[in-house]
């Protein structure tokens, strides 16, 4: 029986140290599941009681804790300076030719496309949609 406690405190400490250096919840579940099927090693539990607790408490905790956990640490994604730009109001700085023109958002000078059919002016006032590489996406102003 001490080679089994052997064996779960490694399979817990490696996939703790995976979970450390993956930082995304992914392997801590079954470490946990690893740990109690360690406990059980230690009262002399059969191997398959401590195989079936490892998967059940695994899959219990990934099922039912991660979501939760998930919600909880969920990372905020800044937005990068560029996608700060989606939703503003915009002016058209030169006419637009076959749907692609210049604008100024933020005193910076952006190209831009639209996407429907209506005709944009030098000057028109318009709002950013989306940003797709470089490319503002626009319609005009309601």
């Amino acid at each position: 029986m001490k080679n089994l406690m052997i064996f779960w405190a490694i399979v817990t400490v490696v996939l703790f140290i995976i979970e450390c250096l993956s930082k995304q919840l992914i392997s801590i579940w079954f470490a946990i599941g690893g740990l109690v099927s360690l406990v059980l090693a230690s009262f002399n539990a059969s191997i398959e009681m401590q195989i079936l607790t490892f998967l059940a408490i695994s899959i219990i905790m990934l099922l039912l804790v991660r979501p939760l956990c998930s919600k909880y640490l969920k990372q905020h994604n800044t937005k990068t300076n560029a996608q700060q730009v989606i939703g503003t109001k915009v002016i058209a700085l030169s006419d637009f030719k076959d749907g692609e023109g210049r604008v100024q958002a933020n005193g910076m000078d952006w190209r831009a496309r639209v996407e429907d059919d209506i005709p944009i002016f030098k000057g028109d006032k318009l709002e950013v949609k989306d940003l797709v590489g470089v490319t503002l996406i626009v319609e005009k102003e309601k």
